[in-house]
Formats: structure tokens, sequence, C-alpha cells
């Protein structure tokens, strides 16, 4: 699993340089926007969404939640209840796999779960990784609420307009603008160091 910092389209800051967020006297609460994660989290080896992108997302998860922070999940209904906590991680559930009819789905239950979800994680950094739709989600709520957010790419195609692996236009144009506006991006590559990821969630150094 190989990873690196890339620059986006916009200025951003040297990772070196990259601040604490301030938040006097406590640690920030990190969410990890994860649609497909409790199978993985919850080791139901009989759901079968299990990929690289659930594993590297749960084991900076529970690094995390062992050293103190208050991390949160978002994950989609598996049939684990609301809250459900696995060592030290709260998950919010959104939306069935199936739930919704054709098209309409895309809005409700899909964008509204989501939207409610990140509103109770009340986290102050959201993570999401892989090209989707879900970025550009996430991007949004953290502009307007005023949270850190962070995409992780899956793949140097992530980064290719147009090519992403998505079924749709409108998927990618939402994934595009997503990776245009939130405040750190991680691209698939060489030399990956978990401490730059940490980092980048928690603005602090040393973790690992």
């Amino acid at each position: 699993m190989n990873s690196t910092f890339a620059e986006t389209r916009k200025p951003t800051r040297p990772e070196a340089a990259i601040p604490p967020i301030p938040l006097p006297g406590r640690r920030p609460r990190i969410c990890f926007v994860a649609p497909t994660i409790w199978p993985m989290l919850a080791g139901a080896n009989d759901i079968p969404v299990i990929g690289g992108a659930e594993l590297q997302q749960t084991i900076v998860a529970r690094a995390l939640a062992r050293r103190g922070y208050p991390v949160s999940m978002i994950s989609m209904d598996f049939g684990q209840e609301e809250g459900a906590e696995v060592d030290g991680i709260r998950v919010h559930k959104i939306y069935a796999p199936d739930a919704g009819i054709p098209v309409v789905r895309f809005l409700h239950p899909r964008l509204t779960s989501l939207w409610q979800a990140l509103k109770r994680a009340d986290a102050d950094v959201y993570y999401q990784r892989t090209a989707a739709a879900t970025a550009g989600f996430m991007a949004a709520f953290c502009r307007r609420h005023g949270k850190r957010s962070i995409h992780s790419g899956a793949s140097d195609v992530d980064f290719v307009p147009g090519k992403q692996d998505l079924a749709y236009k409108r998927d990618q144009l939402i994934y595009e603008w997503g990776v245009r506006n939130v405040d750190t991006v991680f691209r698939q590559g060489v030399g990956f160091d978990p401490a730059k990821l940490i980092q980048s969630v928690t603005g602090r150094v040393g973790l690992w």
C-alpha cells in the first residue's frame, strides 16, 4: 500500500508547515468517511466488499483510537446498530447498499443520509479515500461547516480528469470538484510515510 503527498491545483502548505488544529484543551475529533468499512472493521468475512482502502483506513483509525483520539467512521447499513463501537471507534450508519429507487436514490437516501451522518459525527477532520462522489459531498460539508477535509486517492487514475473508475459522468464531476476543494490530498505513489498522513489528520507530529 503505497501513497505519497500530492499537490492540489490550489496553493497548499508544505507538509512540514501544517499547523496544529487550534483546539485548546482537547485532541481533534476525526471521522473516516468510508461507506463500505463495516465488514473490515467488524471482521464480518461474509460480506464481500473488503479491499485495500478499507484495510488502510481501519489500520489508521485503530492506531489513532489507541492513542486517545476520538475516532468515528461513516459506513453503509450492513445491519449494525447506529453508533456501534468497535475498538473505540464509533460507527455512524447511512443507507443500506440496496436502499432507495434507482436515479432518485442518488439524492435520497444516499446524499441525505450521508449529510446527516456527517453532522452526527461532529468531527474536526474528515478523511475519505478512493474516487467517489462521496469526496465531493464531504468537501462541500466541510467548507460549509468550517471543518478540515482530507482525500486520499487509491490509484493514479483517480487524478486523471474523466478517467476515474466511475460509472456516471455526474459522479466524475462531483468527485473532481471535491478533489479541488478539500484541504489536503494524498495520491498513490512511492514512499508512503504513515506519519505524514497522521500529521495531516491530527496536526501533530511524532505519533508513530
